[in-house]
């Protein structure tokens, strides 16, 4: 598997450059912190670390870890970070976030393309809350619409590892009841048959009183 991400993933000054989720995240997370913020950001499993290195160039005073387990990942993260010049402000911690123990010393806790990848989502979401101060900001990223249409059926080792799709309702079951909880969604276009393609960003305030909701595949076909 790390063989997998370490020869896929996009080179992370490249995405870094050119991505509009990455924007769309800076946006959620700038209608919180002002940019000069002196803040601690998590970026969990956070892959090539190109979020990352946006956070890091939108806000100046901020300090970030990185957890990833592909060490392909984490070498290509803090080449492309040390040209940035900003070595000092990051921090990485190689393997599965579960090794930390929470504490919840960050104002920023961010997940992205991760939360349709676990087998438990509601405990997912519970786990990596507990990093997050009361009342800093959660930020997802998730992918929505028929994605694996896009996929190129030439390359015969990609694994698909996408456990739910997570549409805009299905969120809202995990999500709604959580402080100060919105959506944002970012069209990136149609797939080969026609279907809508993007991302939708999440973001809301840690309330230890306020609980995750759980995915109601059942309910949702009954109401459809």
């Amino acid at each position: 598997i790390e063989a997998h991400y370490g020869k896929y993933s996009m080179d992370p000054k490249e995405e870094d450059e050119v991505s509009q989720r990455l924007t769309m995240v800076m946006t959620m997370a700038q209608s919180i912190y002002p940019l000069d913020a002196d803040i601690q950001i998590l970026d969990v499993a956070g892959g090539n670390g190109s979020v990352t290195a946006r956070f890091l160039r939108t806000f100046p005073n901020a300090k970030v870890v990185l957890n990833e387990f592909s060490g392909i990942n984490l070498q290509k993260i803090q080449e492309y970070v040390g040209t940035l010049g900003f070595s000092d402000r990051l921090s990485v911690v190689p393997g599965d976030l579960r090794t930390m123990e929470p504490k919840a010393n960050f104002d920023i806790v961010f997940s992205g393309e991760i939360l349709e990848h676990q087998t438990d989502p509601v405990d997912f979401i519970n786990f990596v809350e507990k990093f997050c101060k009361d009342d800093g900001l959660m930020l997802y990223t998730t992918p929505t619409g028929p994605m694996w249409e896009l996929l190129d059926s030439t390359i015969k080792d990609k694994i698909r590892t996408h456990m739910h799709h997570l549409s805009i309702p299905v969120l809202a079951m995990l999500f709604h009841q959580k402080k100060d909880y919105l959506w944002h969604f970012m069209g990136t276009g149609a797939s080969v048959r026609g279907n809508a393609i993007g991302h939708v960003g999440t973001q809301y305030r840690r309330d230890r009183t306020n609980p995750t909701g759980e995915i109601g595949y059942e309910k949702m076909m009954l109401t459809e």
